[in-house]
């Protein structure tokens, strides 16, 4: 008996891909990493077509309902040839991943912690989060950071 069900790929940027295989690590904690090896009919997909492209991965359950694997396109490879296809390799990462990736210097005056969160978010423009912060905070008379990446 199998546990899993129909598998679904939504496109990623405007081509369509089917699952060949998928492993992940998950861990409270930390940032997921699925990777997904992918067919294609396509041999010439566009590494800037792919990249920071968002993914969702659809899988029907056997016993009913359906687990979503989303993330965003952080690499990309052309694996090879299988048959008539072309298999791609490529990694998924959540939107937070993208963060661990800059680095910058900042000065925060008369702002509390959660209104510090915000205002690095919003500095990115896919920044989707929502959510109850903790209870008003009071302002730390400033804060600076010296060239840690956002999530420091």
């Amino acid at each position: 008996m199998s546990l899993i069900g129909p598998v679904a790929v939504s496109p990623i940027g405007g081509h369509d891909m089917y699952l060949l295989s998928m492993s992940g690590d998950e861990e409270l904690g930390r940032l997921f990493e699925y990777d997904l090896e992918l067919l294609s009919p396509d041999p010439a997909i566009a590494l800037a077509d792919v990249l920071a492209q968002n993914v969702t991965v659809t899988l029907e359950l056997s016993g009913g309902g359906v687990r979503y694997f989303n993330g965003y396109v952080s690499r990309f490879s052309f694996v090879g040839t299988s048959g008539d296809q072309c298999v791609y390799r490529a990694r998924l990462r959540p939107w937070l991943w993208f963060l661990t990736r800059t680095s910058d210097c900042r000065i925060h005056n008369q702002i509390a912690t959660p209104d510090v969160v915000k205002r690095v978010f919003r500095h990115y423009g896919q920044a989707l989060f929502e959510g109850p912060l903790p209870a008003t905070r009071r302002a730390t008379s400033w804060s600076s950071t010296a060239r840690p990446t956002s999530t420091s």
